[in-house]
């Protein structure tokens, strides 16, 4: 499943609840949150949801579905229950970093009928029986009854939301993300933005309609439609603007009873007074019970019985109801007009929701004629209820003023600004007719941008434009040029063209300071810094990149701003070890203002001098002196072999002579040196450092052992013990050969066994100077066989 979050899924095994639960596999993923199979302590498993959103609106709407599941859960089987919450920091991440929403829920098990139902189609086995779909249908219906007598609304009912248990017949609801929580009320953003086309009744659609039980009902109509048909129905805003009809789902599967078809269609009736107003009113009609015919007031929303004259509740008349408009009566047709300048906005979403039409059909033949001109611009503008109200109004009322298209001011004045600087002018776009405006505005030059590019609105609407001027676009413009570029504004009300003229007021002027310096002489190891100032001896923005021509060199920052009449510092660095050797170095230091010109920096520096460990400023001058403090320094020594910076120093302080303290042999000097990169692969990094200080010229390191005690504990040697000679001495099972480093460095190797009454487990050893290895060694005595004097049994290898 595809995901939009903000953050990559917890692989398996990732602790959360401080271990109190442990990922296993990742369920899914939607539009801020993933769903996990988790198990805790006690091997359950669960359905782990994360919130991978921080803003709050994210947050908030996922704490707003965790409390509509625990309204639900506890007293209904058809809705995950909910256990725990909880917040915590994604795990590996720094102390400091911000904190997700989790929740632990019951893991619901089984396929959602969307799935089910794509399941059969692919097999070519048709829609869901009859029997089979009805009997979910009323798990469904129970369950929704059981949310509207808690006055929460689901608002998403569909077969993606509705999970069927591997036996088949038991039902959950697994997402009420948009739910509403207080019954009736108007729609909200999150409820509008995710209505599911086919699914969605039309009061869903609309910015201010109602949504209550009866959104729910067409949403279940719909619902069994597809599932008795395998077509998903017309969507309800198509319906409205006549585009698509709904097809009676008989007409698909014509095995259907009438009496379902009949359900189907009665909740799906596009005027919410024609629904059933109420799931068990609709679970009645399903099993075949008589369910009242009522009408509901639309001053109270009381539902009352159809041949009631009057609402029971608030007394208002039923037969004859006024339509309500932008807050005033309409009672008469030119009431509609007056209407639509009073409340553009109400007047479309009442005709989204196919309140105006009933009320045309009772105004007589005028009113069909109107009735005709509304279906006439609907098909004309099938996706924009803007434009099809606006288009029916100019049929019955072309004495209306169509939508004219004005700008204030009528000519832009010349924008002055600086070199590189960026400025904004605000226009002002009006509405100065009646009619419904669009317009749409067009640029080409890179540095002019306007915003929006696209804008709407009924009668006597205003907008604001932004026109942004960017003068760091205007490669090498100078003071006094004049740069004119078009706005060009299209609209069914008329077009405009705009001039935008920019004056470039004034240029900055690079300066740069020093154009050379000298670092004097530079130890091998240390770094040394230095400052140059970059000014604007000009005015406005100098905008200018630095970049350097070594890998020595390094600038504090890639680039920088200078204001007018302002200068800035820019610190240059050396590192010597970067460098090759000894001796003079020159590089460059560029700094490019691109139209504004450029400026290069010589740098020079002069390599010379003992060689500086980084770890430790202590002088080294030559080679000797460099083994000698890594014997002195082992574990800096080794930090710096795995570095590199080892076969740096050695290179820089070139071969030495050679003398007596020196071991290394007659060996080019370029082949020492790749012995010491060499060394550095070494996963031992105490064997790699010896490596290398032995390639140096280090001497190899001197030893001792305990072998005489060893050759005697096995009956052997000089000074056997004797009681080997004995037939009860079981003798040593074990006996343990000592090795001393009696010189320097890092002494290494192993003990290799020669007879087979001897077991070496661990025959590798190590130690530094002064330090011992103590390797046991295993004696089997019923397989000890000796020949000879002087018996080879064991091979100290030493490197």
């Amino acid at each position: 499943m595809s995901t939009a979050n903000r953050v990559p899924p917890l692989p398996s095994g990732t602790p959360l609840a401080r271990g109190q639960y442990t990922v296993e596999r990742l369920l899914g993923g939607g539009g801020f949150g993933y769903v996990y199979l988790a198990r805790d302590r006690q091997k359950q498993h669960y359905a782990v949801k994360q919130c991978t959103e921080l803003d709050a609106d994210a947050v908030m709407q996922f704490g707003h579905e965790l409390a509509v599941l625990k309204m639900l859960a506890p007293a209904s089987t058809y809705f995950p229950k909910v256990y725990a919450e909880f917040t915590e920091a994604l795990p590996g991440t720094p102390p400091n970093s911000p904190k997700y929403s989790f929740a632990v829920m019951e893991f619901v098990q089984g396929q959602t009928l969307e799935d089910l139902l794509d399941e059969r189609l692919n097999r070519q086995q048709g829609p869901f029986p009859e029997a089979e779909a009805k009997a979910w249908i009323v798990q469904l219906l129970d369950a929704l009854d059981h949310a509207h007598q808690r006055n929460i609304i689901h608002r998403d009912v569909k077969p993606a939301n509705i999970m069927v248990a591997p036996d088949g017949k038991q039902i959950k609801i697994i997402d009420v993300g948009i739910a509403k929580i207080g019954g009736a009320g108007s729609m909200t953003q999150r409820g509008a933005a995710a209505a599911s086309a086919g699914y969605a009744p039309p009061e869903q659609y609309a910015q201010a309609g109602k949504t209550d039980r009866f959104t729910d009902i067409y949403a279940v109509g719909a619902t069994m439609y597809v599932l008795l048909t395998g077509v998903v129905p017309a969507d309800a805003a198509a319906r409205m603007s006549g585009v698509q009809t709904l097809t009676p789902p008989r007409q698909i599967n014509p095995a259907l009873s009438a009496l379902v078809e009949d359900v189907i269609l009665r909740a799906m009736e596009m005027d919410v007074t024609r629904r059933y107003q109420s799931a068990a009113d609709m679970l009645a009609a399903l099993q075949g019970k008589p369910v009242a015919s009522v009408v509901s007031c639309i001053k109270c929303g009381t539902s009352n019985q159809a041949t009631a004259r009057f609402c029971l509740k608030c007394g208002a008349p039923l037969l004859a109801p006024t339509l309500t408009l932008a807050g005033m009566p309409v009672q008469r047709l030119d009431d509609l007009i007056q209407a639509c300048d009073r409340g553009w906005a109400d007047v479309v979403n009442q005709l989204m929701v196919g309140r105006i039409d009933p009320w045309l059909q009772g105004q007589g033949a005028t009113g069909q004629a109107w009735l005709t001109a509304l279906h006439t611009a609907r098909n004309q503008y099938p996706r924009d209820p803007n434009l099809q109200l606006d288009a029916f109004l100019r049929q019955v009322a072309p004495q209306r003023t169509p939508a004219q298209l004005r700008v204030q001011p009528a000519q832009l004045p010349v924008i002055n600004v600086e070199q590189g600087a960026s400025t904004s002018l605000a226009v002002e776009v009006v509405n100065a007719g009646q009619g419904y405006l669009t317009a749409s505005l067009a640029f080409s030059e890179p540095w002019l941008t306007v915003q929006p590019t696209a804008l709407s609105g009924p009668g006597g609407s205003s907008h604001q434009l932004q026109v942004i001027v960017d003068a760091s676009q205007l490669v090498g413009a100078r003071s006094g040029k004049v740069h004119v570029a078009p706005i060009q504004m299209k609209s069914n009300g008329g077009d405009i063209t705009l001039l935008c003229s920019v004056n470039v007021t004034a240029a900055p002027r690079l300066n740069v300071q020093p154009l050379q310096v000298d670092f004097g002489a530079v130890s091998f190891g240390q770094t040394a810094t230095r400052t140059i100032q970059i000014a604007n001896d000009g005015v406005g923005v100098l905008s200018a990149g630095i970049r350097v021509s070594d890998a020595w060199l390094q600038a504090s920052t890639p680039s920088i701003s200078v204001s007018g009449r302002a200068r800035e510092s820019v610190t240059v660095q050396v590192n010597p070890r970067d460098l090759s050797g000894r001796g003079r170095h020159t590089g460059e230091l560029i700094v490019d203002a691109g139209g504004e010109g450029g400026a290069t920096v010589q740098i020079v520096l002069t390599v010379d001098g003992p060689f500086y460990p980084s770890l430790e400023p202590a002088p080294l001058d030559d080679v000797p002196t460099l083994v000698a403090w890594c014997d002195k320094h082992w574990q800096p020594g080794t930090q710096l072999l795995r570095r590199g910076e080892l076969h740096a120093a050695a290179h820089y302080l070139g071969e030495p002579a050679r003398s007596g303290w020196s071991r290394r042999g007659p060996e080019p000097w370029t082949t020492v040196l790749s012995k010491v990169q060499q060394a550095a692969l070494e996963r031992d990094a105490n064997i790699g450092l010896e490596q290398a200080l032995r390639a140096l010229g280090a001497e190899p390191p001197t030893f001792v052992t305990n072998w005489r005690e060893v050759e005697r504990q096995l009956g052997l040697g000089l000074l056997p013990d004797m009681r080997w000679m004995a037939p009860w001495w079981q003798g040593p099972a074990q006996v343990v050969l000592r090795i001393k480093n009696t010189g320097r460095g890092y002494l290494y190797g192993q003990v290799v066994a020669l007879v087979r009454w001897l077991v070496v487990d661990a025959p590798q050893f190590g130690c530094f100077a002064g330090q011992e290895a103590a390797i046991p060694i295993r004696v089997a005595k019923k397989q000890r066989r000796v020949s000879g004097v002087a018996p080879e049994l064991l091979e100290l290898q030493i490197e």
